[in-house]
């Protein structure tokens, strides 16, 4: 029993033992669960902090939620007033954006409004002054036309088609930028008389009496034969050295030619070559050079050609000397210069007056007729003062006539056979030009005060015409005798018999050296130094005016020095 007892024991004691041991386990257990609980409530006082913490941040970031709610309240609030006022100002943008659009077409409209006006003012200013330009150009066109009526009807279209141009829309016409190119171009194609102008080189020229062609002399030596249209007909070189003068003959078919070597050569007007002689002076000039002839010219008949230099020497067409025009043996027929020359209608004689005092009668055979007696008998024996010398002379119509006109305004009336008729009153200024009426009744005289006077063979005035000085330096009666031309520096002018002024001719040119009507009296021509002017008398419309009109000429011819002409008997050729 105390076995079982020890043994109880010892298995209560091993139990106990076991339970102690469990108990100690358990205790260690517990003292670790009591450990891990305390880590764990460590942990979860940690945890616990942690989540205070959280909490507090929780609750801080609530408030601050809440802040922000409230202020996300207050922004809401702030963009819905914000919106509104947005909402607002979109419809005021709106409105205004209507309006901004509403202005901006009518600025775009004021804008092309006045890019319009800009447009049409330029128009207007560029058709001012293109008006202002045609309207000058008008006015220069109908100046133009005073001296050059071609030309000015040339400028007068080249201006009338460019206005043509501009008033194409079809306006009105007092919608025209100008109105002088209409003007101009009417006034000139009712007035305009010049038919054509021959544009020739520059040197001597010649007209055939056939009114076909014009020959022409050039510094080279060449001669070119032209026709009225201004195209080159011929051409030949006749001489290396310069041409002085050069002549058709009177029939056309042979053209003399005077060079500068003192050579007369004779052609065919086709450019065959006939002959040639040499009519230089035995004599010598002051540079040792032979004397040459300063002109040429056949004779009426086309048998003979005379030659002029101091004397007038005859020769045949073969170069033969055949007359030689002296005063006594060995005498030169003019003592000085040449002051003017003039062959009576009849084509029997010649007059010459020289710058001493002498004026000279020969027939053109070359038999001396007479020496007029100018001189005042005080003058006699001695030097003739200046106002004893012949000014200008001419030829009665019949021939049987000649009237002087002195540097001392003295006037006589000469027999063909040199004997004095009458000496008019003596004028108080020199004679600057004679001429017989076509009757031969009445002596138009021209002073260098500006006066002219008509006269009968008596002596007697009968009218008086006054002008400017220098007016009268060349007079010429019509072919009926009603009307007296009469030219000066710039003008030609047209006189009635009665002394009216009815007409005036202008142009850009100087004073004239000859003047000549036509034998119908419709057309006049006028010589300076270098040009040939034709106009038209008939087309004046002076019925219309009170006062002279001015008209300008119908062709006009380039040359050089034209001293004499006249019109052949059909008033259709100009022979210079």
């Amino acid at each position: 029993m105390a076995t079982g007892i020890a043994a109880w024991q010892t298995r209560l004691a091993s139990q106990q033992a076991d339970m102690a041991n469990d108990a100690q386990q358990k205790a260690k257990t517990a003292e670790q669960q009591k450990n891990d609980a305390q880590r764990e409530a460590n942990q979860k006082q940690h945890e616990a902090r942690t989540a205070n913490r959280q909490t507090q941040i929780a609750l801080e970031q609530l408030d601050n939620v809440r802040g922000s709610l409230v202020q996300v309240n207050q922004q809401r609030q702030v963009a819905e007033q914000q919106k509104k006022t947005a909402e607002e100002q979109a419809r005021v943008a709106t409105h205004q954006g209507k309006l901004a659009d509403e202005k901006t077409r009518n600025a775009e409209a004021r804008a092309n409004r006045a890019i319009a006006a800009s447009n049409q003012a330029q128009v207007e200013r560029s058709e001012a002054q293109l008006g202002t330009r045609l309207e000058q150009q008008g006015t220069n066109v109908l100046r133009q036309f005073g001296s050059n009526q071609l030309e000015a009807l040339r400028s007068a279209l080249r201006v009338g088609w460019e206005l043509q141009e501009k008033v194409s829309d079809g306006r009105p016409l007092e919608k025209y930028p100008a109105f002088s190119p209409i003007v101009a171009l009417q006034t000139i194609l009712s007035n305009i008389q010049e038919q054509n102008q021959i544009k020739l080189p520059r040197g001597y020229s010649a007209f055939s009496s056939d009114h076909t062609q014009i020959a022409t002399a050039e510094k080279d030596g060449h001669i070119r034969l032209w026709n009225l249209a201004g195209q080159l007909i011929t051409e030949f070189k006749v001489t290396s050295s310069g041409i002085r003068s050069l002549k058709f003959s009177p029939n056309n078919s042979q053209i003399v030619i005077l060079g500068e070597d003192g050579i007369v050569r004779l052609w065919t007007a086709t450019g065959r070559f006939i002959t040639q002689f040499d009519v230089s002076e035995d004599s010598e000039n002051q540079d040792g050079e032979k004397r040459t002839p300063g002109d040429i010219a056949f004779t009426p008949d086309g048998k003979r050609i005379a030659t002029f230099f101091g004397k007038i020497r005859l020769w045949t067409l073969e170069g033969q000397l055949v007359a030689e025009l002296k005063i006594e043996p060995d005498e030169a027929l003019l003592s000085g210069i040449l002051v003017d020359f003039s062959t009576s209608p009849d084509g029997q004689q010649y007059a010459v007056a020289d710058d001493s005092y002498n004026v000279h009668l020969w027939s053109t055979a070359g038999q001396r007729i007479a020496k007029l007696d100018t001189l005042q008998t005080s003058s006699r024996g001695g030097v003739a003062p200046i106002g004893d010398r012949v000014a200008r002379l001419s030829f009665s119509p019949d021939s049987k006539l000649i009237v002087t006109g002195g540097y001392d305004g003295t006037i006589r009336l000469w027999s063909s056979s040199g004997k004095q008729i009458a000496q008019f009153q003596k004028q108080n200024a020199s004679i600057s030009s004679v001429s017989f009426s076509p009757t031969g009744k009445k002596i138009a005289t021209a002073s260098s005060d500006g006066i002219m006077r008509l006269w009968n063979l008596s002596g007697h005035q009968i009218a008086e015409f006054r002008g400017r000085e220098q007016d009268f330096q060349v007079i010429r009666f019509s072919p009926d005798g009603q009307q007296i031309a009469t030219g000066g520096v710039g003008a030609i002018r047209l006189w009635q018999v009665d002394g009216q002024s009815i007409a005036e001719f202008r142009g850009d040119y100087g004073s004239p050296w000859y003047i000549a009507f036509s034998s119908d009296g419709k057309q006049l021509i006028t010589s300076e130094q270098d040009t040939v002017h034709v106009w038209n008398v008939v087309r004046q419309r002076l019925v219309k005016f009170d006062q002279p009109q001015y008209i300008d000429g119908a062709a006009r011819f380039i040359r050089n020095s034209v001293t004499r002409l006249r019109f052949t008997a059909d008033s259709k050729t100009i022979i210079t």
